[in-house]
């Protein structure tokens, strides 16, 4: 079970790492990032996030003043924002709800959509309304790529995982078989999106990754797939920018297939699979 700190912090990191948090306030988060590797891996993938958006800003062709205005319009909103929320604060240092530079970009990124001003990186295909869990695996599956890393267990013995797992997640890892159509297993990740914490396999295949993002169904929104006959299985595909995330639900669990390979060879993958029943 996901401590309930970590659900409370997500919406504090963004703050926290713009140094925006109060003494106290960054006093309790320090020492819960201290004892959790889940947070501080979230705080790793923010940051990264953070200076992925700000390279794209500045590739942006816009109107010199565009951007100028766009964050004087966020700081206002920003504003209004912080007074309501010093209105209802204290409930608990943890409760407080913030506006970081995470959520101002995601406001300036719609303004300058609205504007006909295009982003062309994944992180910002959410604005369209996608369902999360379309999104959000891809958007980690970059992250991990572009921060360089390591992974949280560097292992291809699938017995060696499942223990590391254990008590980590919510469920029982129901891996088997190291190799899948030359795809090598070479570790994992444990991760924290979509309000749970989930595991993410790694296999590489000359240089080529896919990863494989295990997680609860609970209270997910699972896209309907249609029958692939290469899988053997209903699957949901989608493309976000370069890459491709397959979904499917198997018992009570999620799985979600990311990689920038071709779809074939994902849906090969997955025909490859050997799962031990959830």
């Amino acid at each position: 079970m996901a401590n309930s700190n970590c659900d409370k912090l997500s919406d504090a990191l963004s703050a926290y790492a713009d140094g925006e948090l109060s003494p106290q306030e960054t006093t309790l988060i320090e020492a819960h990032l201290e004892s959790c590797a889940v947070c501080r891996g979230a705080l790793a993938a923010l940051k990264t996030t953070d200076r992925r958006l700000k390279a794209l800003r500045q590739e942006e062709r816009a109107p010199e003043d565009l951007w100028g205005k766009v964050m004087t319009s966020v700081a206002t909103m920003d504003r209004d924002a912080s007074e309501q929320d010093d209105e209802a604060a204290a409930d608990s240092v943890w409760g407080a709800s913030r506006f970081g530079r995470r959520q101002s970009l995601g406001i300036a990124a719609g303004v300058l959509l609205t504007l006909g001003v295009g982003l062309s990186s994944p992180y910002w295909s959410r604005l369209g309304g996608k369902n999360p869990l379309i999104v959000e695996p891809v958007n980690d599956f970059i992250t991990f790529k572009v921060s360089e890393r390591p992974l949280d267990m560097a292992a291809s013995d699938p017995v060696a995982l499942k223990e590391w797992f254990q008590g980590k997640v919510d469920f029982r890892l129901p891996l088997k078989g190291a190799e899948i159509d030359g795809y090598r297993l070479v570790g994992s990740r444990l991760c924290y999106f979509l309000k749970r914490r989930l595991s993410a396999l790694m296999y590489e295949r000359s240089g080529a990754r896919i990863s494989l993002y295990v997680m609860t169904g609970e209270n997910l929104e699972v896209p309907e797939g249609t029958w692939e006959p290469a899988a053997s299985r209903e699957i949901a595909s989608f493309a976000v920018e370069d890459y491709r995330n397959l979904i499917w639900q198997d018992g009570g669990l999620v799985y979600a297939l990311v990689s920038d390979q071709p779809k074939d060879d994902m849906l090969r993958f997955v025909a490859g699979l050997h799962l031990d029943s959830a």
